[in-house]
């Protein structure tokens, strides 16, 4: 058995890291499975919904981690409220969904509760005793907010949610995305483990293999590629950041651009993006489509003609748009894993796809997989409440997700029949374009184990 170069001796041998190289169990085992949802998913800042999804008084939402049943609610006066969502009598839930409501009823017995948490009614209240009736006030549960989120907590004495997130903010922060809303968001089944479908976005180098079409001037054609095609692909770059971490693209050169110089590809591929990823705007199509048949300046890329038009384009949309130079955009655009479950992946500027992952109860070979695209729009749709309703997939191939994400959920059933196998060991892992893999499991340790948090240089 492979064994670790480093101090990790809280780390059991089944699970231990090598360098490099993560084992099988912890994709596999239903015990690993129990110790993330007991210490991982309760003692990590988890992004529980958008603040548009709880915009009016009354509003409120059900938020299940590891099948502990969250309450997030605007109280009458505006004011965040997180609970759990148990009643304080016989303890069942309060509320499910999301909705509307004056007051938390529980519907076993009728008693009571404020939206600020203190108890309003008992039925019979002289039937009781007196220590039983002395604090019936909902049991509540830190959260905080950044980028338009409402994360919570479960530990009992969590460190703040800005020194969590740090360094984080500091590479979004002027992507604006507190200010972008769902457009969409959908829910499914997936049979594989957990990080199995986090991992299927949390490197690039699967892309020329996996999504042929998008290292080809012709969009649908999704044959296998061949070897030309695999070498002739932007480069990616693992960047650790703190506990989180991500991956952007770097030019290689000869390779493929991904905005090219030509305007008719660089309309056709947006529009593909756009309809298949969902990582473009519609106002993108409008402006890469009004460019067909033109020439690129001198002395100016696509991308620096397309960057150059954009935002006067957004504001006549009705979008408030702050213009980034091409050095801020590279800063910020990539794909994050905010630890533990999410991935924000920035394309560019003005829209997000968004990916959540969740234990499928104690299953280790099942998850609940969530994707959403934020964006930014035009002021007067901001100021509304979302009246995005979530949809629900039982399997995946229940719904068409367009080719991108139709290829990338068949990745991770593959993975993960592929890895029920007592012939692989573990995953041996690309020390430059898969370290956001290795980074994640080495952040597990210390919730999990005991293990220090490690210490890594935050580059970009």
């Amino acid at each position: 058995m492979r064994q670790s170069d480093g101090d990790h001796g809280v780390v059991p041998d089944v699970y231990r890291l090598s360098p490099a190289f993560i084992p099988r169990s912890r994709y596999h085992s239903a015990d690993y499975l129990k110790l993330e949802r007991e210490q991982l998913f309760t003692n990590t800042w988890l992004a529980a919904c958008r603040m548009e999804e709880v915009e009016n008084p009354g509003s409120f939402l059900e938020f299940d981690v590891t099948g502990r049943s969250i309450l997030i609610v605007r109280d009458g006066d505006g004011e965040l409220r997180v609970f759990h969502n148990t009643c304080r009598h016989r303890g069942t839930r309060l509320a499910t969904g999301r909705g509307r409501t004056g007051k938390l009823i529980c519907p076993f017995h009728g008693w009571r509760w404020n939206l600020d948490g203190s108890i309003n009614y008992v039925l019979d209240p002289e039937q009781f005793t007196a220590s039983c009736l002395d604090d019936l006030t909902l049991m509540k549960v830190p959260f905080g907010t950044w980028g338009g989120w409402i994360f919570i907590n479960l530990g009992d004495d969590p460190e703040p949610l800005d020194e969590y997130l740090d360094p984080l903010p500091n590479f979004l922060e002027l992507l604006e995305l507190d200010k972008m809303r769902l457009r969409w968001s959908r829910t499914t089944r997936v049979r594989c483990n957990w990080k199995h479908s986090l991992d299927a976005f949390s490197e690039a180098y699967h892309v020329a293999q996996s999504h042929p079409q998008l290292v080809r001037k012709d969009h649908e054609r999704t044959n296998p590629p061949t070897l030309r095609e695999l070498e002739n692909r932007y480069a990616v770059e693992a960047q650790p950041l703190g506990r989180h971490s991500r991956w952007q693209f770097r030019p290689r050169p000869g390779s493929y651009s991904r905005l090219t110089d030509d305007l008719d590809l660089l309309a056709n591929r947006i529009e593909y993006v756009a309809r298949a990823g969902f990582t473009f705007m519609e106002q993108d199509v409008e402006l890469a489509d009004s460019l067909r048949g033109k020439q690129v300046p001198e002395n100016m890329t696509g991308r620096q003609y397309f960057l150059s038009l954009r935002a006067d384009h957004m504001r006549r949309s009705g979008i408030e748009w702050h213009e980034l130079s091409e050095a801020e955009l590279s800063r910020s655009e990539g794909n994050y894993l905010c630890y533990p479950n999410m991935i924000i992946d920035v394309v560019t500027q003005g829209v997000a796809l968004i990916h959540r992952a969740f234990p499928d109860g104690d299953d280790p070979e099942s998850c609940l997989f969530e994707t959403s695209v934020l964006q930014l729009q035009p002021e007067e749709t901001r100021e509304h409440p979302s009246t995005v309703e979530p949809e629900f997939y039982d399997d995946w191939r229940d719904f068409d997700w367009g080719p991108i994400l139709n290829q990338d959920f068949n990745n991770m059933e593959q993975m993960a029949a592929g890895g029920r196998s007592s012939a692989f060991l573990g995953h041996n892992i690309n020390t430059v374009q898969e370290m956001m893999l290795y980074y994640a499991h080495e952040t597990a340790d210390h919730y999990l184990f005991g293990a220090p948090l490690p210490e890594r240089k935050v580059v970009g």
